[in-house]
C-alpha cells in the first residue's frame, strides 16, 4: 500500500488543477479579506468572516472538483479497469486514493488557515477548533466525492452529485427544524409523512452545519461546538463511504 501511496500522491501533486485550485484559494481569501476590511465598523472581524467562509466553499468545492477530473481520468486511461482485473485489495487501493486526496486536501487548506490566523482577532481554542473542523469536513468531502466519482465515473454526474450531498449536509439543521416545527403543528396524514421522511433526511446527513463556522473567529461570547462532535462524525461516515466504494469496485468486479 505504502508504493500505491508514493506513486498515487506523486501525481496528484503534479497535477496543474492542484496547483490551480491552491492558487485560487489564497487569491480568493485575500480578495476576501480586502473586501472586508473596507467594512468602516469592525473591519478585521468583518476580514476574517469572509477569509474563512471564502476558504471554506472554495476548499470543498475545490475537492470535489479534483477528486472528480482525477477519476473520470482513471477511468478513460483504463486504470480502473486494469486494477479491478487483477488480484488487488480493493480496500487497500481505495484507501490508498483516500488518503492521498487527504492529504493534498490538508495541503490545499493549510496557507489559508496560517493566512486567517494572521488576521483572525482572536487567537485561541475556537481558532484551533475551527481550523481541526474544516480539515475533517474536507476529509469527508473527499470521501464522499471518491465514492460518487467510482460510481458514476464522469466529472459532470459526480461533481453535481458531491455539491448536492454537500449543499445538504450543510442545511441538515435546517431541516431538523422545519420538520420538528411542521411536525408539532400539522395533523395531516400525507403531510405527516413527507415531513417524518425530512426529519429522516436532516438526520442521517453528516452535520457539516457545525464544522467551521465563522463566526467563531470574531466573536468572543460564542461557545463553538465541541471536539467530540467533529471526531465522531468522521469515524463514523468516512469508514461507511470507504466500504460502500469498496463494495461498488466489488460488483463491478463481479
Amino acid at each position: 500500500m505504502k508504493a500505491n501511496l508514493r506513486i498515487i500522491l506523486t501525481s496528484l501533486l503534479r497535477d496543474k488543477i492542484f496547483i490551480g485550485l491552491l492558487a485560487l484559494n489564497i487569491i480568493a481569501s485575500l480578495a476576501s479579506f480586502f473586501l472586508g476590511s473596507a467594512a468602516i465598523v469592525e473591519s478585521s472581524e468583518m476580514a476574517t468572516v469572509f477569509s474563512s467562509a471564502c476558504a471554506r466553499g472554495i476548499s470543498a468545492i475545490g475537492s470535489m472538483i479534483f477528486v472528480g477530473i482525477y477519476v473520470q481520468r482513471l477511468y478513460e486511461s483504463k486504470e480502473i479497469e486494469a486494477a479491478l482485473s487483477r488480484p488487488l485489495s480493493l480496500s487497500k487501493l481505495i484507501f490508498s486514493y483516500w488518503l492521498s486526496f487527504s492529504i493534498l486536501s490538508v495541503i490545499l487548506n493549510l496557507p489559508v488557515i496560517v493566512l486567517i490566523y494572521s488576521i483572525s482577532p482572536l487567537k485561541n481554542y475556537a481558532f484551533a477548533l475551527w481550523a481541526f473542523s474544516l480539515l475533517l469536513e474536507n476529509l469527508i468531502i473527499v470521501a464522499a466525492s471518491l465514492f460518487f466519482s467510482l460510481s458514476l465515473e464522469k466529472f459532470g454526474n459526480s461533481f453535481f452529485i458531491s455539491l448536492g450531498f454537500y449543499i445538504l449536509s450543510r442545511m441538515a439543521f435546517f431541516f431538523d427544524q422545519i420538520a420538528s416545527r411542521q411536525l408539532e403543528e400539522s395533523s395531516d396524514s400525507l403531510a405527516y409523512f413527507y415531513k417524518i421522511i425530512i426529519k429522516i433526511i436532516g438526520t442521517i446527513l453528516p452535520r457539516l452545519d457545525l464544522f467551521a463556522q465563522s463566526k467563531w473567529l470574531s466573536t468572543p461570547d460564542i461557545e463553538p461546538s465541541g471536539l467530540g462532535i467533529f471526531i465522531t462524525q468522521f469515524i463514523i461516515y468516512v469508514p461507511f463511504i470507504l466500504c460502500a466504494a469498496i463494495y461498488d469496485l466489488r460488483r463491478k468486479r463481479l
